[in-house]
Formats: structure tokens, sequence, C-alpha cells
């Protein structure tokens, strides 16, 4: 049996030997003991690759040097049996299993090390998944892990650090420097707040390019990344203890999905939790987040977690469009027996920021942000990678740039303050292209600038204003109204934009706007008095005429026809776009179809949840845009890549929550008024401006006295007639007058509230579409809303 059992490790060893010593044309030894050689056989290329391991070993090739859009193969020896899959990846800690396989095994020894030889064709046929290796500069992705695979399910045995990237020549050619780029690294020196961009924000990092400080002292940061079924996230806080991230609708504990994360006795440990109250959370029963990296040095811990967006666990969120309530917290001692207890209380050390997780704009690097090769925009819903980039060929020198910026404002020593100030913008003889833009905010205000609007000047009311610092909402109202065309919106959190490559938009020339409005929303919540602020928005333009002029539609209810009782929990206005009044814009083009790029939600403080519905040929589609969890103080746009048609029609959903307010909710432009409005950006540009709808509460006897009997309200004749006078005399006032006389006279109940939500739903509606200050469908023609096939939300479990 000993002399057996020799001759099979001699035999064994004998094979390793001749296997090692039949070297291919090429190789290279990358870090950690990995080794990979390579020859080409004709329109194949066959690889051999060792790693100090007896668990699996991967090699990939990706168009971004790290998972992201991976090309990849896994491979291993199990129970005594070679197996090679061809694989892919959309992003970090996720990994799937071509549907074609195009790997073939050629050898395999495992003796101490992991050895395997395999051949597969330099373009494969499966062009969605597989990648083409190229001969000459290729990135070429390495790692392994301690554990072979045990089902087609690759996510299992994370390869920690054991992986790394570098740039191969399959042609043998060197490159003049070391190109050894590992993805990541663990720091080797203790973190802190000077050293930390360093080790860990870099300039972008590929594999998690969404980052952000959760922290106005900029301790606490958060980097995440999605894809159509995972998001991974990574935290790093300034704590040897526990860190947490959680979802919540109400920025605190209560009904927030948490995650809990550290390392007790140099073991990593991560809780899936829940918490019904502001209290110790509980641990979920179902555990659905991933631990995938994290390390612990003197003043920092970081972990890198991932779960997949619909867990089907009623314990946790699903992580979808729109706004989410992200709270952190950490604190000074781990978690013992997996169980959190009183001992764990972070203290003061919590906060709460909204992000739009699965929407979001790609942070630029300061130092390249205008010739950033491109950002990445995602629509989650299908995951369309949109490329959002300059020109490859215009020069430095044949884009402008203008700025919109106040110039030394002395930020007032009020907790909030609304900045508004009118800009004229160049003039241009020629039309011009808008093609993207930068938020530049002066050094050391980042915690006061909370957020910026840019408004369209279309019917300018005089320009005695022009350049004066006026608080918003005040003496500035008159010439307000004629800047109500949002063009750009950025909150905490968002970054620079880049318009599609295919459009830019159209300033300068004869029709081009002239003046802009810039609001600004500080926050002093310390009182300090000598803060002085220059921030604002950096415009770039070029006479390089893109293909498409893009446009901006403004789909709303009017404010004339919003009215919110008190105390109400959720109340419903829905503002309609006809089809007829939306296929005027297609008049006198020569297209009929359109691409909708960005849509931003717009409401105010007692806005609560926004949709932008779409229908056609009688039928609801997806949304083109909805956020659950509107705030006010985040109103980032949302990307996409909708088609929308003549003949289409489309219903903007408001829900509000007046909870605790003791008078009605008007209409009106001031923060404690509402609106209900959506600002689409598309190319080709419509010939539409505004397609909203307005109901005529005060247009006839009818319908007024509908809504006050309807109320349990009477009115004598004399009061009726003073009301309809103060309307005719105030029209854009008009739900201020009823409201002041009659709406805020009303004993609120919960049926009334009802009447009057059904009231708003069903009276007649007036369109209201016009295009450069011209009506383009008489406004005195009534609406007919049909009645539509619901849009049904896919059931994810």
């Amino acid at each position: 049996m000993k002399i057996t059992a020799m001759l099979l490790t001699s035999a064994s060893m004998l094979l390793l030997t001749v296997v090692s010593e039949a070297k291919l044309e090429f190789s290279e030894d990358m870090e950690r003991g990995f080794t990979v050689g390579w020859e080409f056989d004709g329109e194949d290329i066959i690889f051999e690759v060792s790693a100090p391991t007896l668990g699996w070993v991967g090699i990939g090739f990706s168009e971004t040097k790290t998972m992201q859009r991976a090309d990849l193969i896994m491979m291993g020896i199990k129970d005594g049996k070679p197996y090679a899959w061809d694989a892919y990846s959309e992003m970090t800690g996720t990994v799937r299993i071509d549907f074609d396989q195009d790997v073939i095994i050629l050898d395999s020894a495992e003796n101490g090390t992991t050895y395997m030889k395999i051949k597969r064709p330099l373009k494969s046929k499966d062009t969605t998944k597989d990648n083409e290796i190229f001969k000459g500069d290729n990135n070429f992705l390495w790692a392994f892990g301690g554990k072979d695979k045990t089902k087609e399910t690759t996510e299992e045995d994370y390869h920690w650090t054991n992986r790394g990237y570098r740039l191969l020549n399959t042609l043998g050619i060197k490159p003049e420097t070391d190109a050894t780029k590992p993805t990541t690294k663990q720091p080797t020196t203790l973190v802190s707040k000077a050293n930390i961009d360093e080790v860990h924000l870099g300039v972008i990092d590929e594999n998690f390019p969404y980052s952000i400080w959760l922290d106005t002292e900029e301790t606490v940061h958060l980097k995440w990344n999605f894809d159509e079924e995972n998001i991974s996230l990574q935290l790093i806080a300034p704590t040897t203890g526990w860190i947490g991230i959680g979802f919540s609708q109400t920025s605190s504990m209560s009904g927030a999905d948490l995650i809990i994360a550290g390392k007790l006795n140099n073991e990593p440990y991560v809780l899936d939790c829940h918490s019904d109250k502001n209290d110790i959370p509980d641990v979920d029963e179902q555990q659905d987040v991933k631990l995938l990296e994290s390390w612990e040095n003197g003043t920092h811990t970081m972990a890198t977690v991932t779960r997949k967006r619909v867990t089907c666990d009623d314990d946790d969120k699903m992580i979808g469009e729109g706004t989410y309530r992200v709270i952190w917290a950490y604190g000074g001692n781990d978690i013992v027996g997996m169980q959190p207890g009183r001992s764990n209380y972070h203290m003061r050390n919590r906060g709460a920021k909204s992000l739009k997780l699965v929407n979001a704009v790609i942070q630029i690097d300061k130092k390249d942000e205008i010739h950033n090769d491109h950002q990445l925009m995602h629509r989650s819903a299908i995951i369309t990678t949109y490329i959002a980039e300059f020109h490859k060929d215009i020069a430095e020198e044949e884009y402008k740039q203008f700025d919109i910026r106040p110039t030394n404002f002395r930020i007032p020593n009020l907790d909030t303050f609304y900045l508004c100030k009118l800009f004229k913008i160049p003039e241009e003889p020629e039309v011009h292209h808008v093609i993207g833009f930068d938020i530049v905010i002066t050094p050391g205000n980042r915690k006061n600038v909370h957020h910026l609007i840019v408004f369209l000047c279309e019917d300018l009311r005089g320009h005695s204003q022009l350049g004066k610092d006026l608080e918003c909402f005040t003496e500035m109202n008159p010439f307000w109204a004629g800047c109500s065309k949002m063009f750009v919106g950025w909150a905490v959190g968002m970054s620079n934009v880049r318009f599609p490559i295919e459009a830019g938009y159209p300033i300068g020339g004869k029709d081009g706007p002239k003046y802009v409005l810039l609001e600004t929303h500080y926050d002093n919540p310390d009182l300090k008095p000598d803060i002085f602020d220059s921030s604002g928005v950096r415009f770039y333009y070029t006479e390089n005429l893109r293909k498409y002029d893009a446009g901006i539609i403004t789909l709303s209810q009017s404010i004339q026809g919003i009215f919110i009782p008190p105390n109400a929990k959720r109340f419903r206005i829905n503002a309609h776009c006809s089809n007829e009044c939306f296929s005027q814009g297609f008049d006198d083009t020569d297209f009929e179809e359109t691409t909708v790029f960005s849509v931003t939600l717009h409401g105010h403080l007692a806005s609560k949840s926004m949709k932008l519905r779409h229908f056609r040929d009688n039928k609801e589609l997806e949304p083109i845009a909805k956020d659950d969890h509107y705030d006010f103080d985040y109103q980032e746009s949302q990307f996409t890549d909708v088609k929308i048609r003549k003949g289409d029609s489309f219903i903007m959903q408001c829900d509000y929550d007046t909870i605790g307010k003791t008078n009605v909710t008007t209409g009106g432009l001031g923060t404690r008024n509402e609106m209900c409005s959506s600002f689409v950006f598309h190319y080709p540009a419509l010939k539409l401006d505004f397609c909203d709808s307005r109901v005529p509460v005060m247009e006839t006897e009818e319908s007024f006295v509908r809504l006050v009997w309807g109320l349990g309200e009477s009115l004598g004749k004399m009061e009726g007639e003073r009301i309809a006078k103060e309307a005719q005399e105030r029209p854009v006032e008009v739900m201020d007058v009823l409201a002041t006389m009659v709406l805020n006279k009303v004993e609120w109940t919960d049926e009334k509230r009802k009447f009057a939500e059904k009231y708003m739903a069903e009276s007649k509606r007036r369109p209201f579409c016009t295009y450069r200050q011209k009506l383009l469908l008489g406004y005195m023609q009534d609406i007919v809303v049909p009645k539509y096939k619901p849009f049904e939300e896919k059931n994810m479990c």
C-alpha cells in the first residue's frame, strides 16, 4: 500500500513537473504567487495559470480595469475533476455563468498549487458576455480563492485581497513603467482625516463609482455600485467598533432596514437587521447581506457588503429608483454574540442623508472634470448604460464657459436663507449649444450650500432687479413668475453633468434665452456672521452644434388649481397633459418621436411622492420617472432613456402630507405653497414649453358652488360676488382668495378631505399648452380624460 501511494505521489509530482516545464510562448508573474502564460493558436488563445491555492483560480478581461463589464473564466479542480466556467460580471461582487460556454480545458493539475491550461477564441460569437482578446494591450484581471466552486453560482468564496489588475500585452511588449495596479489595497498606515482621500477615496474608484460624504464634518464616507439585481456598499467610519448603514422613510431608525458590520477579535462580521422603533435593532431571521471585504486599523473601520435590491424579505426595503433616506451610525464597541445591545449605543455618532442610489451621476475627478472621457448614468429599470460625454474631437479652445455665481455674498446668520439673483448670460449672435455644467462651491462652504437651482427666464418682467442679491419668494416675486422653467437642479450629493453626445441646449442667436435666475438655499445652523459665498454653476457651451437641439417641457398642474386640506396623510393631485396638447409640439417638425434623457420632479415642502405617468394607445406604460420618498432639499435629476411619441399623454401625479397644518396649503411660488411639476429634458426639441391642466374652480358658478356646498359650507350672494371679484382681480392667486374666504373656515374631516380629492380628480380640466409664450390649444376646451388600462408593477418576488 505504501509503495502504491509513493508511486502515485511521484507520478502526480512528475505530471506537475512536466506540465510546468511545457512553457508557452509568453508568461508573466503577478502578485501573491499567481502566474499566467499564453500563446496564440490560429484564431484561439491558450492560457495556463498557476496560483498557490487548492481552491478556484480566475482570469478576466475588462473594459474598465475592474469587474464592471468583465469577461471572466473561473477554473479549478473539484473532487479530482477539473472545471472551467465561461462567466461574466456586471459589477463588483457578482458573477454570472455565460449561456454560451466558449472555454475548453486542455490540462490541469493540483499539488499545493492549482494549475489550469485552457483555450478559448480571441473573438467568440458570444458578443454580449465575452470581450474580445486583442493581439496587443488588454485589461487583464486575476484572482483566486481558498475553496472550489460547488455549483454554477460563483458568488461564494470571495477572493479578498488575492486579486489584481495588469495591462497585459499579449504580444509580449513590456510597458515602459510597472503597470501593476491592484484594484484595492489595504492601508498599512493609520487612517486620519489628512490621508483618508489617499487610502480610501482616490480619484474615481471603478468598482464603486458613486461616492459621498454622509456627514458635514466629512468623517463618514459611502461608496456604492449597482446592477439590475444587486447593490454593493462600501462604508468607512472613524471607529474601531461597529459601523452601520440603513434605509428609512423617516430619516430615523423607526421602520428602517439596517446593515451592521465590524471586526471582533480580528474576525469580520455582518448583520442584516431592522428596527420598528428608535431603539436597539432586531436581527433579521433571513440574512440577505454578504460581507465582501473589511479592514480595521487604529482609527477607522471599513466594510464592503452586497445584497440583492429585492430580497422578498418583509424586514428589508426594496432598493429602487427615487430618493432614499440613508441613515448611518457607528459605535465604539463591537457587536458581541451577533446581537446588538445597550453597550453598542451610537450616542451622537449618527445621521441621515437623502440619496438616489440607483439613479445617480458618477463623480468627476476635479483635476479632469472638463475632459473626463465619460460619465455613466443609469436607468435602473432596464440597466441601460448611458454615455454622456464631450465630443472627443472638440479641443479645449473650441468651447467656452460662463459662470452663474454671486460675488462674495454674505450669508445671513439665519438657520436657512434662500438667495435669488438674476443674471444675463453671454450674448452670442449665432446659436450655440450648452453641453454640460459643473457645480462650483466656494472652499469651506460645502456644509452651507444646500442646493442650487437655475431657472430660464422666458417672460422677464423688467430688468430692475438684475444683479441684485434678493431673498427668494419676497420682494422678487413679480419677476420670478417669468423665470419658472428649471434648467439646472443641484443638491448635496449630486455631481457635474454632461449632456448626451447627440444633443445640446441652444442659447444665443435670436430666440435663445437671455436671462437666468439662480436660487441658492443656504444653511447656517451655527449662525456664523462672516461667511462669504460665491458658489454657483459653470456652464460649458460650444459653437460646434450637435446633431439635435435639446428641449425642456414643463408638465404640471397649474398653481391656480392646487389646494391641499390640512391634516391630510396623503392627498393626491393629478396634472394632465392631454394627447391633443402634447401632439401640438410635433407640428412643423419632421419627426414623431423624441427621447427623454433627464427628468426633474419638483414640489415643495408638503410633497411626499411624485410620479410622471406615461400613456399610449389606451394603455399605461412604465412611469418615466418616480420618487416615492421625495425630498424638497434633494432635487436631483433622474437620468433615463425613454421614447415618447406623438399622440402620447401624461399624468403628473403628486401626493402631499399636511399632517400638523391648520390651514389649507395652496398652489404658489413660495416654499410654503405647493407645486406639482416635472421638467422633461429631451431631444430632438419639441415646439412645446408647457403642457398642463387647470381646474377652473372660480370660472363658473357651477364649479364654485359644487365645491363650496360639497364641503358643507354656504355663502350669501354678497359674499359670493365679493369672492368672484377678488378672483377676477387676482387670477394667479385664485386659490389663496378661496382659501382665505372659504376653505380655511371649513372644519376638515376625513370625509371632507376625500370629497376635495375626488373633486380635484373628477372636475373638468382645461388644457394649457404653450410654446414661446403662445397658446397652442384653446384654453376653454375641456380635456376628456380617457380610461386607461393601468400599468402593473412587476412582482419581483
